[in-house]
C-alpha cells in the first residue's frame, strides 16, 4: 500500500482471485485457474462423466486440509461428510470446492492483508476500481519503459550536463538495449522494473546520473533509495555498453552500490 502512494510499481504479480478479495467481492470457480490450475482442470472433468464413473469415486461434500503436517476433513456444507456426490448434484459439490479453495481455505491471510492495505488507502478510493486497475495501480505497467519521459525527467550532478559526450553516449546504449535490459536497468537503480504509475516526473527523487571520475575500469554503480546512477565518464559506446550490460544482468545489489 505505502508502494502505491508513492507511485512506484513493484514485480508483485497478485493473482486475479486475491485481488477480487481486496475489492470485497468473492471470486468464483472461474479464478481457480490462476491459483490452482490442476484443481481447476480436475473439477471440470467432473462434468463429463457418467452417473458410473462418478459414484465409483466414492466422493464426499468434504475435501482434505492439511495444516502443519496435520490431515483433517472439512465439511464444504452442513452434513457433507454423509453426503455423497452423484450426477445430480456434481454441478453444486464443483462450485463448493472451487470456493472453498479460493475463498473459505485464504480468508485468514486475504483478511491480514486487506487490513494492512486499508490502514493506508481508503477502502472508498479502492472501490473506484477494477481488479486488472488495482494491478496496475500495485505493480505499475509491464511495458517497455518511455525513454523520452524518462530523460526529460533526469538530473545531472558533478562534471554531467545535458549537453555532455558521455551523458549523449549513455541515452545511445540505453536506447539499444533490449526492453527486458532496459527494465533490468530500471531495478538497478531505483529497486523497481517498473514505470511508475504517473511517469517519470513522479519518481522521487527525480532519476539522476552523478559523475563517478574518469576511470573507465570502474563499474557504474547505484543508491537505489535517491534513484542515482554513479557513472564513471566512459568516452566510447562500447566500453559504455558493456559495463552497463555486466552490471544489470549480474543480479547484484547493493554490494555494487
Amino acid at each position: 500500500a505505502v508502494v502505491s502512494t508513492q507511485s512506484t510499481g513493484v514485480d508483485l504479480p497478485l493473482a486475479p482471485y486475491f485481488l477480487e478479495q481486496l475489492l470485497g467481492s468473492t471470486a468464483d470457480i472461474n479464478y481457480l485457474r490462476s491459483l490452482d490450475p490442476t484443481l481447476y482442470r480436475t473439477l471440470l472433468s467432473l462434468r463429463n462423466y457418467t452417473a458410473q464413473e462418478i459414484a465409483d469415486l466414492e466422493l464426499g461434500f468434504v475435501v482434505d486440509e492439511n495444516t502443519l503436517g496435520r490431515t483433517a476433513n472439512i465439511e464444504l456444507k452442513p452434513g457433507g461428510s454423509s453426503i455423497k456426490v452423484t450426477k445430480d448434484n456434481v454441478i453444486e459439490y464443483i462450485h463448493l470446492v472451487a470456493d472453498h479453495r479460493l475463498n473459505r481455505q485464504t480468508r485468514s491471510h486475504c483478511r491480514a492483508f486487506t487490513e494492512g492495505l486499508y490502514s493506508v488507502l481508503s477502502v472508498e478510493w479502492l472501490g473506484m476500481f477494477s481488479f486488472a486497475e488495482l494491478h496496475l495501480l500495485i505493480c505499475g505497467s509491464e511495458s517497455d519503459i518511455d525513454l523520452a519521459d524518462l530523460r526529460a525527467n533526469t538530473v545531472y550532478y558533478g562534471a554531467y550536463k545535458e549537453d555532455h559526450q558521455c551523458v549523449d553516449i549513455f541515452w545511445e546504449v540505453l536506447g539499444d538495449l533490449s526492453p527486458k535490459q532496459r527494465r533490468l536497468f530500471l531495478a538497478f537503480v531505483t529497486s523497481s522494473d517498473r514505470t511508475p504509475l504517473l511517469g517519470f516526473s513522479s519518481l522521487n527523487p527525480l532519476f539522476a546520473v552523478h559523475s563517478a571520475g574518469e576511470d573507465e575500469d570502474r563499474l557504474p554503480t547505484a543508491s537505489t533509495c535517491m534513484n542515482l546512477l554513479k557513472l564513471p565518464e566512459y568516452r566510447s559506446y562500447e566500453v559504455m555498453k558493456s559495463k552497463l550490460v555486466y552490471v544489470i544482468e549480474s543480479g547484484a545489489g547493493f554490494e555494487l552500490s
